[in-house]
């Protein structure tokens, strides 16, 4: 029901294999805390680069990443099952937030929302950051329970 869109995994989904609540590491235990009232089996976690890439010095993601990581995204949303129960995409962050406007025109007709919070990483926990995170996270659990 909830799609929880991230940016690219980090070294410990590398290890892992796997995108999750679960990796060790500080932004997947901030970010398991956060969404912690929203069970998992209503919710989906994807990035919008799904491979491991060295970001730039400053951290932005390459634009070319971004770009062949939407093809992959595209084709996630043309799940007919995930598309049926799909009601909300939440855009992780500011470099997630670069899909909104792909999403919004693959979205027109459906009734799908999009919802967009601070990452909740380690560099992020500052305390406006954190009540913006509560914020769109309280949104969110009031479109689900539409």
């Amino acid at each position: 029901r909830c799609l929880f869109l991230l940016e690219a995994p980090g070294r410990m989904a590398v290890v892992s294999g796997f995108i999750s609540r679960d990796n060790d590491d500080q932004t997947a235990e901030n970010f398991s805390a956060e969404v912690k009232d929203l069970a998992r089996k209503k919710t989906v976690l994807w990035n919008i680069v799904p491979w491991y890439i060295r970001k730039k010095p400053n951290g932005e993601i390459p634009q070319e990443d971004i770009d062949e990581g939407t093809k992959y995204l595209k084709r996630l949303l043309r799940l007919k099952d995930l598309r049926r129960h799909l009601r909300i995409i939440v855009l992780v962050g500011e470099k997630a937030q670069r899909v909104e406007d792909f999403l919004r025109e693959n979205l027109r007709s459906s009734k799908i929302e999009v919802v967009k919070m601070p990452h909740p990483s380690p560099q992020n926990r500052a305390p406006e950051k954190e009540k913006k995170i509560r914020d769109a996270l309280n949104n969110v659990v009031r479109i689900l329970k539409r």
